[in-house]
């Protein structure tokens, strides 16, 4: 099993426990910081993240060196015209470059260390940390297994982010549960990655227990 299968089956647990009501059983991760999105909040797991934002590097803008060169005596003449060659090559590959720079893509944006809690995450990056609560985000989807697309609000206007780690999943149940969305990724299997109950029990790994009759997931799971 891999670091994000293993992930899986943490998530699985975790909301099947919060479904039965017996989060507590769930031990947690020790964080060294304040908690403050809800009473009794602790973490509830942690790992490294990427986050990209969607944008250019930058603005097309590039360089351009000139300047004169004449090269005397013998050879002069191929030496200038090989000077004019080079200056040309440079400015023409400095131009392509802030061509592919100008153009939009996810790019990142910082990388850290993530702990989720029942309310919200917690990031701890270069820039300091930041405190997201569920009810901070407006949407969110999974665009590739522990890959997840969120947009919101925060302190510097309107966001459209994507979050990398082995968590992401556990991040979209756990939003999608706290501010009652129906989102059709939970609603069954559709955020598990393909093959991984397969890869589980080649593992010799026991699936996680079904804890609750409405479980999306009692149909691969076994009854609690």
């Amino acid at each position: 099993m891999s670091e994000h299968d293993t992930a899986i089956w943490y998530a699985i647990q975790i909301t099947e426990l919060i479904g039965a009501s017996r989060l507590e059983q769930w031990p947690g991760e020790p964080a060294p910081f304040v908690m403050r999105l809800g009473e009794g909040e602790r973490a509830l797991t942690t790992g490294g993240y990427m986050l990209y934002d969607y944008g250019a590097l930058g603005d097309g803008s590039y360089e351009h060196q000139g300047g004169m060169f004449m090269a005397t005596g013998r050879g002069g003449l191929a030496m200038t015209a090989g000077f004019m060659a080079a200056q040309a090559f440079g400015n023409s590959s400095r131009r392509k470059a802030a061509e592919r720079a100008a153009q939009e893509r996810w790019k990142p944006l910082e990388q850290g260390q993530i702990w989720i809690t029942e309310h919200g995450f917690y990031r701890a990056s270069q820039y300091g940390m930041t405190t997201w609560g569920y009810g901070d985000i407006d949407a969110a989807q999974l665009v590739a297994p522990g890959n997840l697309w969120f947009s919101g609000q925060s302190t510097q206007g309107a966001i459209s982010w994507i979050v990398e780690s082995t968590w992401a999943e556990l991040i979209l149940l756990l939003w999608a549960r706290a501010v009652g969305v129906q989102h059709p990724q939970t609603m069954d299997v559709g955020w598990i990655p393909p093959g991984w109950v397969e890869r589980v029990q080649g593992a010799g790994v026991a699936l996680p227990q079904a804890l609750t009759p409405t479980s999306p997931l009692r149909g691969i799971l076994p009854p609690g």
